[in-house]
């Protein structure tokens, strides 16, 4: 099977960039070329990218502390109505697994798990490995997430920059994948696993998100060489991604 991207590089227009154009009342052509460049991404017709409606993304999910999977369904059903494009399911309480399936099935909008917390939420960081990550990332896609998010940009030489900011790390799934690298004194498993991560996510054209880890949490921490650094990793990343017939997103970059 053929991807977006794979597609539109090669001239044909898809369904779903079809329904793409039509929704956003722009000629099919622009959004094959825009495709094909990288600058729009498609999720289940939904475009995301260059020259189209801004889309909102509604985050649910449980913690370990306040599991209500019927609560969450109700969350997405409710985000929907009032307007969402896509569903972020960020659970990492109860059944995880369950609770997924449930919002697959409850709300026609596109997907987007962030596969290291649930990981974390089944495996301590002692007993973690990068083979349990890919496991998490396999399964999820396989079962109709449309995309996931992973925190690549970044390595064992980055962080000790990070002491020299106010807030350090603000990113929750950036910080458990720097906590697993230092627990392990390994490096990033995204980087490690990259390219088995991209096959898993061609099978069923999954949309890649490259996190932002290195975002600044206060004015104090802005456009430091931390965060500039992750922005060119993840460029670097994302045309990797690309060449393989992945689309992806770059968070932070617009």
């Amino acid at each position: 099977m053929m991807t977006q991207i794979e597609s539109a590089a090669q001239g044909r227009i898809t369904e779903e960039m079809r329904g793409a154009a039509l929704t956003e009342g722009i000629d099919e052509e622009v959004v094959l070329k825009r495709v094909a460049s990288g600058e729009i991404v498609i999720m289940r017709s939904v475009g995301i990218g260059k020259g189209l409606r801004t889309k909102i993304n509604a985050n649910v999910g449980t913690s370990s502390i306040a599991v209500n999977p019927s609560l969450e369904v109700e969350k997405a059903k409710v985000a929907v109505k009032c307007g969402a494009d896509t569903i972020s399911d960020l659970s990492m309480g109860g059944d995880i697994d369950g609770i997924r399936r449930e919002i697959l099935q409850a709300v026609p909008v596109p997907i987007t798990t962030v596969p290291i917390y649930q990981t974390v939420a089944r495996c301590s960081f002692h007993k973690m490995t990068r083979e349990h990550i890919i496991e998490t990332i396999r399964k999820q896609v396989k079962e109709g997430i449309s995309s996931i998010v992973i925190h690549a940009g970044f390595t064992l030489e980055t962080l000790p920059l990070l002491k020299e900011r106010t807030m350090g790390m603000v990113s929750k799934g950036g910080s458990f994948t720097a906590a697993w690298m230092l627990e392990h004194d390994s490096e990033n498993p995204f980087q490690e696993g990259f390219d088995d991560i991209l096959e898993i996510l061609h099978d069923e054209d999954v949309v890649l998100s490259l996190g932002n880890a290195m975002r600044s949490g206060c004015v104090h921490d802005m456009q430091d060489g931390p965060q500039l650094w992750e922005i060119k990793a993840n460029a670097e990343l994302a045309d990797r991604a690309n060449e393989a017939g992945i689309q992806t997103i770059i968070e932070g970059m617009g």
